[in-house]
């Protein structure tokens, strides 16, 4: 197996109202807080992983078809947390035959989807 290329990795999402947005990933999903740059905040996701939310400057977003998918062993436990604080899912944790996964989705206030999935797969890395 070779060694990845990259150190880490941010995935960076617009949303209308950034305010709104960062009590959703720190509060909702509990993301911890890292930093502001400009119009961004940044929230760890895991070890080497981050999301940037950045402010609309039309004020507005829209969905870009792109899927933020947070991976954790313990999916149950993890959709149980959020909705505890506040969080709607739009579907429970389900196993999806057709990819091997086990998984649950849910929007933050933009639209934007979210998935928290465990992979199946034994391949899958788990040096997390």
């Amino acid at each position: 197996m070779s060694e990845a290329p990259f150190d880490q990795a941010v995935i960076f999402v617009t949303v209308a109202d950034l305010e709104a947005s960062t009590v959703f990933y720190r509060d909702g999903l509990g993301l911890p807080y890292v930093m502001q740059e400009a119009h961004c905040r940044f929230f760890r996701i895991s070890q080497t992983g981050f999301v940037g939310l950045c402010q609309s400057s039309s004020g507005e977003a829209k969905p870009s078809g792109v899927v933020l998918t947070l991976v954790t062993d313990d999916v149950d436990g993890v959709c149980t947390g959020m909705v505890q604080r506040g969080v709607v899912l739009d579907h429970e944790p389900r196993r999806n035959d057709a990819f091997n996964i086990y998984h649950a989705f849910l929007k933050d206030p933009d639209g934007n989807l979210i998935e928290i999935q465990r992979f199946e797969q034994p391949e899958w890395p788990r040096d997390f």
